[in-house]
């Protein structure tokens, strides 16, 4: 199953593990950011290895040029050979973080299958639990706006009573920078929360599947 979490043209796609509080998910979770930790590291260094050797062979051409000019003995390439170690060092290490990066994919995701059940349960407590949190919190939101809109109905009564203000009108406004798709008329609030409503409502038997996720950003592919 090694490497089957790779593009097709062999780049992989550094993975996302969500946090949790279940114990072994959090330790795979940690292994495998530390060694996709490591294994960044060690190409990057790569990199600014292969930059250095190329400022070591020109600074031996130099030297051994120099040496060939003057009549001396021609130099070792004492430089080249140091970092053309560093190198095989790094490539030795990349390789076996290859592997480790495959085996804990491997593990990862035997571990998600054998616990998927008992997962998917404990997700979906936590979900209705916060569910009905936004769900509260949307009522509260509702609640705070109206009676902000009974304070300024107030304010506007005792500026302008008795003369174009008889009573206090409440008035729900929209809100300012959202404006509908179809006719570019500002949001009326009624709409926003009712689909505030409608996304905190409970999820039918047959819709119990998550929305899709809206892309916010390509994941690194190495």
């Amino acid at each position: 199953m090694a490497g089957i979490l790779r593009r097709e043209w062999g780049r992989r796609i550094e993975l996302g593990i969500p946090q949790s509080g279940w114990r072994e998910l959090e330790k795979a979770r940690a292994i495998y950011e530390r060694l996709t930790s490591e294994y960044r590291s060690t190409r990057l260094l790569l990199q600014t290895l292969g930059v250095e050797r190329q400022a070591a062979l020109e600074s031996d051409r130099e030297g051994h040029a120099k040496a060939l000019r003057e009549g001396k003995s021609e130099p070792d390439a004492g430089g080249v050979g140091k970092v053309d170690t560093k190198i095989e060092t790094a490539k030795r290490k990349l390789d076996a973080l290859e592997l480790a990066i495959d085996e804990s994919e491997d593990e990862l995701i035997a571990l998600v299958e054998a616990k998927n059940p008992r997962w998917l349960n404990a997700n979906a407590q936590e979900q209705e639990t916060k569910r009905k949190a936004y769900a509260e919190a949307i009522e509260q939101l509702a609640q705070a706006r109206e009676e902000l809109a009974v304070s300024r109905a107030t304010e506007r009564w005792l500026r302008d009573f008795p003369r174009r203000e008889r009573k206090p009108r409440v008035v729900l406004w929209p809100l300012p920078g959202l404006r509908n798709e179809l006719n570019q008329e500002p949001l009326a609030w009624e709409s926003l929360l009712a689909c505030f409503r409608a996304d905190a409502a409970p999820r039918s038997n047959g819709d119990r599947q998550a929305p899709a996720a809206q892309p916010l950003a390509a994941r690194p592919t190495w």
